[in-house]
């Protein structure tokens, strides 16, 4: 069986390095790992052709803007979609991904639909009809699968995955009790302001994430200077380091927020929250804000959910009080058990299995 991740942009530092690109290389380890027979390959666009293998995942890199779908080779797009059986767009309520779509259907493929944010095109919410192109939607959270409401397309939840085959505890600990780890790129609706004004002087907080916005990333400096906190923030950070990071630290917090620090509103904030599976994954005890689909992620054990800066701050006070915290090994085991590799895969082959079936 092949199957093609058809995707804007791909994970790397020439490209876009973020969760919903993260998130198709999961993915398709995932399904390798169930079904060694099935061949992953993803499809992204790029000023320059080439091949690259990111994570044991192959990775085609094809000419054409990101997101500007006038922008692709259509033939060389038929082309490259020949072989494959199915047809797996990410980014696939965009005009991008309802393009790549369209084309995949009409070459009598089986076409998956996912979302990773990106916005959705205006046919998407005038004409459920747009949809029917698609064989089925999955998802990987419940708010997720709201974006598919209107849809007369078959649409099943998946949670996950999260690589716990990477991501783990160590098997010495060595955590800094005042450290406090937040991962992202710095971006408004990441609320890293939240987390600097509720941290107490006794912690520290390091962010590792790369500036994608510049006036936010001075407010967060001028944040620093003004509140005193004891904040470092890491960018260019490897995969390695970050987890080197993430295993060190006793404590991290996810501050995504739907209204950003200028008021501006965010209808998707966070699709699935990779950063907090990773750290939960490591061990690491973990807060997560009300936005978006983190809420959903407090079934694991050692995750808390906070809905408010009051609540982080008196959370962040407990912490630092010397409040007791799940052992690594238990957060662990919850995440792999909830959003692991091998459970995701199971499902994600059943889910194409059954489609393949049904066609």
């Amino acid at each position: 069986m092949k199957v093609l991740h058809i995707s804007p942009t791909y994970y790397a530092a020439d490209s876009v390095v973020g969760g919903g690109e993260k998130y198709i290389l999961y993915m398709a380890r995932a399904l390798s790992c169930v079904a060694s027979y099935a061949e992953n390959t993803i499809l992204a666009f790029g000023e320059k052709e080439g091949e690259i293998t990111v994570n044991e995942v192959r990775c085609i890199v094809a000419l054409g803007r990101p997101w500007d779908a006038y922008s692709v080779n259509v033939a060389d797009l038929q082309q490259r979609m020949a072989s494959a059986d199915i047809v797996i767009v990410h980014q696939c309520l965009t005009a991008f991904g309802l393009f790549v779509a369209s084309h995949a259907r009409l070459a009598g493929k089986i076409v998956v639909g996912m979302d990773h944010g990106g916005g959705e095109h205006p046919l998407v919410s005038h004409s459920g009809e747009s949809c029917l192109m698609f064989h089925g939607f999955l998802t990987y959270s419940k708010f997720g699968m709201a974006a598919f409401h209107d849809s007369k397309v078959p649409t099943k939840i998946i949670y996950g995955p999260v690589d716990t085959t990477y991501y783990f505890p160590p098997a010495r600990e060595e955590r800094e009790r005042d450290l406090v780890v937040a991962v992202g790129r710095i971006l408004p609706h990441k609320g890293f302001d939240r987390i600097i004004r509720s941290l107490p002087k006794s912690l520290r907080l390091v962010i590792a994430g790369t500036v994608s916005d510049q006036e936010y990333s001075a407010v967060l400096a001028d944040l620093i200077q003004s509140t005193g906190a004891n904040v470092v923030i890491k960018g260019g950070l490897s995969d390695d380091e970050v987890r080197e990071v993430l295993r060190k630290a006793s404590l991290f917090v996810h501050a995504s927020t739907h209204i950003d620090y200028k008021g501006k509103y965010y209808a998707k904030p966070e699709l699935l929250g990779l950063a907090p599976l990773e750290a939960l994954a490591c061990g690491t005890p973990t807060l997560v804000s009300n936005a978006g689909s983190l809420p959903e992620l407090g079934v694991v054990v050692g995750c808390d959910v906070f809905s408010s800066d009051e609540e982080l701050k008196k959370s962040l006070e407990k912490f630092a009080s010397g409040a007791a915290t799940p052992i690594a090994a238990d957060i662990y085991a919850s995440a792999r058990a909830l959003y692991g590799m091998e459970q995701y895969g199971e499902k994600l082959l059943a889910e194409l299995l059954a489609m393949r079936n049904a066609t």
